[in-house]
């Protein structure tokens, strides 16, 4: 059970069981049944599929709650699987899982999508933040490069953002947009707001500008607006259109909940 697609048809296998626990039981019941494997590896595969069942599918009582319960679970067995290997590259495998779990959970507690109107509690928005600073932690001593850095820092500032802690999320988004800036600098891409530049930048940038401008700097709107006309820009690319697109929802989404016309 090495490659993707045959970790895939294992949980496939049991995701069904894994249904049922959840309907009956909650996200701890989901736990219980995955850590009832004995091998290490059906644990964290289960763990590390879970989130495609209890965030992708319709189950009755499906919560945020029971996401965050089983996704802490299957991060506490990662490290503990981490911690009892001496082998520094198995270890670090098993961070990383952790670390991926973690970011996909920031990731579905974050109120930006469009068209998902699920109500979130601050609970779930202290859960992203904490989601975030996991990842920065994890990602730093695993060496990550600025790509993964920048996306980081963004979980933890959409949830800082929707917090309404103003300042903690502007010096996040600043830091995300500062790592998008030096990974396309990197790659040999265009690292500024233009047609030419990459999508996180842009993006990184139009969230940055949402954060002033809620917070009343003065320039903070037309940072936002500027982002939103390059995507604008990028969607009349056939090449760029689907992100640029997805780019210009994502920001008019957040923009609709926090700023009122």
């Amino acid at each position: 059970m090495q490659t993707y697609d045959e970790q895939a048809a294992f949980y496939n296998t049991h995701w069904p069981a894994m249904k049922t626990a959840a309907e009956a039981g909650g996200g701890k019941a989901v736990s219980d049944f995955i850590l009832g494997f004995e091998d290490e590896l059906e644990r964290r595969v289960l763990f590390m599929f879970a989130r495609q069942g209890l965030a992708m599918d319709d189950w009755q009582g499906k919560s945020f709650d029971a996401l965050i319960e089983v996704a802490d679970a299957g991060i506490a067995e990662l490290v503990r699987q981490a911690e009892g290997t001496e082998d520094a590259q198995t270890r670090d495998k098993r961070i990383d899982a952790a670390n991926v779990i973690s970011f996909n959970l920031g990731a579905d507690l974050a109120d930006c999508w469009p068209g998902d109107n699920e109500p979130r509690e601050a609970r779930h928005f202290q859960r992203g933040v904490q989601a975030g600073q996991d990842c920065l932690r994890w990602r730093e001593a695993l060496n990550k490069p600025a790509g993964p850095l920048s996306m980081a820092w963004w979980v933890k500032g959409i949830h800082e953002f929707s917090l309404g802690e103003a300042q903690n999320a502007i010096d996040s988004f600043q830091r995300s947009l500062d790592f998008a800036k030096k990974d396309a600098a990197e790659a040999g891409l265009a690292k500024d707001v233009s047609s030419a530049g990459t999508f996180p930048v842009v993006l990184g940038s139009g969230y940055l500008g949402l954060a002033r401008w809620r917070s009343g700097v003065e320039d903070g709107q037309a940072q936002y607006l500027a982002a939103i006309a390059v995507f604008g820009e990028q969607a009349q690319d056939d090449k760029t259109k689907d992100d640029a697109l997805f780019g210009i929802a994502q920001l008019e989404a957040v923009r609709s909940k926090y700023i009122k016309p």
